[in-house]
């Protein structure tokens, strides 16, 4: 019986590693359509969608055969290396030669989020001061009952005016 279940053992790892992937390639699969559909009009939407497809199948397929203990001496050096070389052009691109570009992009970028939250305050000002009106215009629960009680409660001496509102 031992022997049937450690003979069992590597089939195991590779149904593991196969469910790894197909989890990798369906996550892979909904990124690229939602990269496509919001960048599908851009000249390069097509590529950075097929990009980030590649990726994720990528980190996919280096997690599951890391997690199954296959070839770990290679993926895990190929993946330090590319994420590496990631970060290394993003350092240069943005720390350097990007320097005046993505400066006039902040400055844009922070205008933009300094006028909209102007808006933003502006209606909820807005806001609070259509519901103080409504509040002042509306009698309170204990005025509608007194008036009811009295009969001038609207129409039938009815607490809250009874009828449908007319336009």
């Amino acid at each position: 019986m031992i022997h049937g279940i450690v003979a069992w053992l590597p089939r195991a790892i590779v149904a593991l590693v196969i469910v790894a992937m197909a989890m990798a390639m369906a996550i892979a699969r909904a990124v690229r359509d939602i990269v496509q559909a919001a960048l599908g009009g851009m000249s390069y939407g097509r590529f950075l969608a097929t990009a980030a497809w590649a990726f994720i199948v990528a980190l996919g397929v280096i997690a599951a055969l890391g997690q199954a203990g296959i070839a770990t001496a290679i993926t895990g050096p190929v993946l330090t290396a590319v994420l590496a070389t990631i970060a290394g052009i993003a350092i240069v691109g943005v720390g350097g030669g990007l320097i005046t570009p993505m400066r006039s992009r902040w400055e844009r970028w922070l205008s933009v989020a300094e006028s909209e939250s102007g808006k933003a305050k502006q209606q909820i000002t807005a806001y609070q001061q259509g519901r103080e009106d409504a509040r002042r215009a509306m009698p309170s629960a204990q005025e509608r009952t007194e008036r009811g009680r009295r009969g001038e409660g609207g129409e039938g001496g009815q607490i809250g005016g009874g009828g449908a509102p007319t336009v």
